[in-house]
């Protein structure tokens, strides 16, 4: 059984899906992945981080990866752990402490 599907035509019907199931950005050419679109692919579905190109992973893209799930803070580059990424990890999931460069009272001072 084989499962093809189209891509998306327009910019507007690619944003309403992806706001509605982010793994729909699978189907949305780069022509149309905006930053916008992109964050709410990934605000929708944190996972949905994994289709973007390097060139789309912004802070912005890390902060809502790791408000959806904590423990995605292992793939964010160490050089973009802010403390402000660090601590959204943390308060979805304490246990991604682990994955922060900083101690718990570093984060404290912030």
């Amino acid at each position: 059984m084989s499962y093809y599907r189209e891509p998306y035509r327009t910019y507007e019907e690619a944003l309403a899906a992806v706001k509605e199931n982010g793994h729909d950005l699978t189907w949305v050419p780069e022509k149309l992945r905006t930053p916008e679109l992109c964050l709410a692919a990934v605000q929708q579905f944190g996972a949905a981080y994994c289709l973007l190109s390097e060139a789309q992973r912004t802070p912005e893209i890390y902060l809502a990866m790791v408000r959806h799930d904590g423990w995605a803070l292992y793939y964010v580059p160490l050089d973009q752990r802010t403390p402000e990424i660090c601590l959204a990890a943390i308060h979805q999931n304490p246990t991604a402490v682990g994955y922060s460069p900083y101690s718990i009272l570093e984060l404290m001072a912030f």
